[in-house]
């Protein structure tokens, strides 16, 4: 019988290419960090967090629960709309799980929206098309919301981050865009125009596999018909103020993080603040990791600041950070483990 020699093993290309942008994310995070602590020394900063006593610890703890409830509330209200209600804590939770996800993945604002439809629909019944449509509308009104809002506060503090200004307009022109998009995305889906699945066939068309995306398109569709009715002038007010009330209390905590540290914001100086941080956790790295620290030391910096002051208030948002996260990946585990055992009964018992 005929041996056959083991042929070399070859690394696949898209492995190398893989494998290639996380070194270039771990080598620009790394990058952003040491620049970011370059001039700073760590017992200063220490001391700096030391004024923090667990009154503050508390407070602070209390505000982020009703961060998280903020931003919820407007995902629940959609579900109410579509006439599939789900109990508020359960969304919180799964909130909760998505971040987690989204925090680990570049990009971290989104990522987690498949954990949610898949939460609402296996543990909720609600139909794929409905959930698919509450997740999507909630997440674009949001993406929308906040990158207008963004784009308008810049213009307004742009004149405070003095040489700093002109490295931060590419990425506010790039922040309005996206915005815009969004806006114009959900404008097209309320007057009934599928512009998600319209987008889809026309890809499918262009590479040939429209009869493989054909039943995707059909799902996009039904669910871009789902969220027709809840994109309405009166839905869009409530949504409106559901991000008013989500900025409000991120200012508030922003601003409790520096009043904590010993240092009283302006009106204008919270402001270049807030959009160095939002602008820090739109760019696509996990986490903002790199770009949250030196972002925040270059604005207050540029604002006349402490910048040690500033690296220990990124040290407290990390802290908040990984205790959500923490917490979503104990509430993941505990979620998908039953879920992927009552699957496979699921499919015998319709086999």
């Amino acid at each position: 019988m005929e041996k056959r020699i083991p042929m070399p093993s070859r690394t696949r290309p898209s492995t190398l290419r893989t494998n290639g942008i996380r070194c270039l994310i771990i080598t620009v995070v790394i990058g952003l960090l040491v620049w970011s602590w370059r001039d700073l020394s760590l017992t200063a900063v220490g001391t700096a967090i030391a004024r923090w006593g667990w009154r503050e610890g508390l407070l602070f703890g209390v505000l982020n629960i009703f961060i998280l409830a903020a931003m919820c509330w407007r995902w629940s209200f959609i579900l109410h709309q579509l006439q599939f209600p789900v109990p508020f804590g359960s969304l919180i939770l799964y909130r909760m799980g998505a971040n987690t996800l989204s925090y680990v993945t570049p990009g971290p604002q989104f990522g987690g929206e498949p954990l949610q439809v898949y939460c609402l629909t296996a543990k909720h019944g609600v139909p794929p098309t409905a959930a698919s449509a509450a997740v999507a509308v909630d997440r674009l009104v949001e993406l929308a919301g906040n990158l207008l809002f963004l784009s308008i506060a810049a213009i307004g503090v742009l004149r405070m981050l003095a040489p700093e200004a002109a490295a931060v307009k590419p990425a506010l022109a790039i922040t309005a865009g996206v915005g815009l998009g969004a806006a114009l995305l959900l404008g097209a889906m309320a007057l009934g125009c599928h512009p998600v699945s319209r987008l889809v066939a026309w890809g499918g068309r262009r590479t040939g596999w429209s009869r493989k995306l054909a039943r995707l398109i059909d799902f996009v569709q039904a669910s871009e018909s789902r969220a027709a009715p809840i994109l309405t002038p009166r839905h869009l007010r409530w949504y409106a103020l559901a991000a008013a009330v989500q900025w409000g209390a991120f200012l508030a905590e922003l601003g409790l993080i520096y009043a904590f540290l010993g240092v009283s914001l302006s009106a204008p100086e919270l402001l270049t603040l807030a959009v160095a941080a939002r602008l820090a956790f739109l760019v696509p790295l996990p986490g903002g990791w790199g770009i949250l620290e030196a972002g925040q030391v270059a604005a207050f910096a540029g604002l006349g600041g402490d910048p040690t002051v500033a690296m220990a208030a990124c040290l407290i948002m990390r802290a908040r950070d990984l205790v959500l996260i923490a917490a979503g990946a104990g509430l993941l585990m505990r979620w998908l483990r039953p879920l992927a055992v009552a699957q496979p009964k699921r499919r015998l018992d319709v086999t």
